[in-house]
């Protein structure tokens, strides 16, 4: 995605050209929200006939907050304010055009800019995905998470953190061996792959435990997608040697956002705790600091 603080007037009348006219134009005091918020890299011209406290305070904050495979600044200023820009120019996240420039010459650096970035953000991507499961590492989860909690508090939309184990892997990888561990594992982050939406996060937390993020789902249907997890995990069957073992799974889920997201982090697996100290295949969900069971099919008699 390509935003602009103040568009230059001379790249504005340019809309033959597709990489400038899907510009889309924003207010500095808006732009850093944009741009934490989103879950896209972010390519960010930004203009200044004269660069004021706001727009060195705005860039300090993206170098100090911002992943930099997620964003990359083109500025457009006057020669006699390279001095001021120095800084950024040396950490790699800010390429510059000084004026005058043309709409080919900014059209073109862009079109870099947006490569480099892209090149970037798979390099990046690779780092963030669990080697055995595929799915999003603990740190790249949160990276990614922390800024969606921060956009769901705001506009007050309801969120949900599942922390999710599978039961007793220890002894499995004790008894039949890491490789059998593996399996399992494997199996089971394919059974949450194929149920979350693509607007849920999902990652492998820890060696036997994994975190999704869901958010704009109500609690009713929350109940009814952890009754289909539970019940998925009884289905498939591993093989050790001559025994096919069933896998159990806990899980525990908040949906109350807290004072910060690391403090919904916290209910979420305190409340899976909770359904581990109670035995296989139990739920818990944490809601305004009370927690309680939930009885899922698989439980019934």
């Amino acid at each position: 995605m390509t935003i602009s603080i103040e568009l230059p007037i001379q790249l504005k009348s340019n809309a033959e050209n597709n990489l400038l006219a899907d510009i889309r134009e924003t207010k500095i005091e808006y732009a850093f929200g944009e741009i934490t918020e989103s879950n896209l890299p972010i390519l960010l011209l930004l203009e200044t006939l004269k660069p004021t406290d706001m727009h060195y305070e705005f860039l300090k904050k993206i170098q100090h907050f911002c992943i930099p495979s997620k964003i990359m600044v083109v500025g457009v200023f006057e020669a006699s304010y390279l001095s001021v820009y120095k800084k950024f120019i040396q950490s790699g996240f800010f390429d510059y055009a000084v004026m005058p420039v043309s709409a080919e010459n900014m059209s073109a650096r862009l079109s870099l800019a947006k490569k480099r970035l892209l090149r970037e953000e798979q390099f990046s991507e690779m780092g963030r995905l669990d080697a055995l499961t595929g799915v999003l590492t603990r740190q790249g989860f949160l990276e990614r998470a922390r800024s969606l909690y921060a956009s769901a508090k705001r506009k007050q939309i309801s969120t949900a953190i599942l922390m999710l184990s599978v039961d007793r892997l220890k002894g499995i990888n004790m008894r039949f061996g890491q490789t059998t561990g593996d399996k399992v594992l494997i199996g089971f982050a394919d059974i949450l792959s194929k149920r979350k939406r693509d607007t849920d996060l999902l990652c492998r937390y820890s060696d036997n435990s994994f975190c999704m993020m869901t958010v704009n789902m109500r609690l009713s249907h929350l109940e009814t997608f952890l009754d289909d997890i539970v019940l998925a995990c009884l289905s498939p069957k591993y093989n050790a040697g001559l025994i096919t073992l069933h896998v159990n799974a806990s899980i525990g889920l908040t949906t109350n956002l807290g004072r910060s997201f690391d403090d919904m982090l916290n209910k979420a697996g305190n409340a899976l705790r909770q359904s581990k100290e109670r035995g296989p295949n139990e739920v818990t969900i944490d809601t305004d600091n009370i927690s309680e069971s939930v009885l899922v099919r698989s439980s019934i008699p």
